[in-house]
């Protein structure tokens, strides 16, 4: 966690054209992941008063506050055509298909089992 700190402190604050905005967030995101999932979540007061934990996840925060708006400004702009934006998906056929969980003659077959 102290890495993360360090090795993204540097970028607080800073303005990032769009693209770069949605490839540091995806770096930031990934890398976070990673922390916070080795995080042990353990209540404060049984935390030293060192921990890292919570400098990392303001930090991961305010990051991904500001490269938001960039990141998903790039991320429109990659998904329009000339066109305009992409067409809405029509709904899948399985989703109405009554054999499809949770309705239907199979959903009461993974009921039965899980009793």
């Amino acid at each position: 966690m102290r890495r993360f700190t360090a090795g993204f402190a540097p970028i607080a604050g800073a303005t990032f054209e769009p693209a770069a905005a949605l490839g540091l967030r995806l770096i930031l995101v990934l890398v976070f992941r990673d922390i916070a999932l080795r995080d042990p979540l353990l209540p404060a007061a049984l935390l030293p008063g060192d921990w890292p934990g919570r400098e990392a996840r303001r930090l991961f925060a305010q990051l991904y506050r500001t490269l938001s708006s960039g990141a998903e400004a790039a991320a429109d702009a990659a998904s329009s055509t000339p066109a305009g934006p992409p067409a809405t998906a029509a709904p899948c056929a399985a989703a109405s298909d009554a054999r499809h969980w949770p309705h239907g003659p199979l959903s009461a077959r993974y009921r039965e089992a899980a009793a």
